[in-house]
């Protein structure tokens, strides 16, 4: 019996997946439009389209917070990256650097 060829957006959605992941807040773009066809093909995993990379990241902070539940945030590769980790990282810093 011939094995079916897993793609690796279906790796990634199904990896999420097992590991409890609900959410993924992203805003696609080309390179990554194999993923959103698993996200697509598959129901365990919701997608939340945001119009900006930093309210992706806000979002997904805010789900942690409020409802202790793990999200995943989707970004393309870019210099916004640096802004997802300050978003995330600096109020954890914050009250050290007073």
């Amino acid at each position: 019996m011939a094995k079916m060829m897993t793609s690796g957006g279906e790796a990634l959605i199904k990896a999420l997946a097992d590991e409890n992941v609900d959410i993924i807040f992203g805003y696609p773009g080309g390179a990554a439009l194999h993923i959103y066809d698993a996200i697509y093909q598959q129901d365990r995993v919701q997608h939340i389209l945001v119009r900006h990379e930093q309210a992706a990241t806000h979002a997904a902070d805010g789900l942690l917070e409020l409802l202790e539940n793990l999200a995943f945030v989707w970004l393309l590769l870019d210099p916004e990256q640096l802004m997802q980790l300050l978003v995330l990282l600096l109020p954890t810093w914050i009250p050290y650097l007073w």
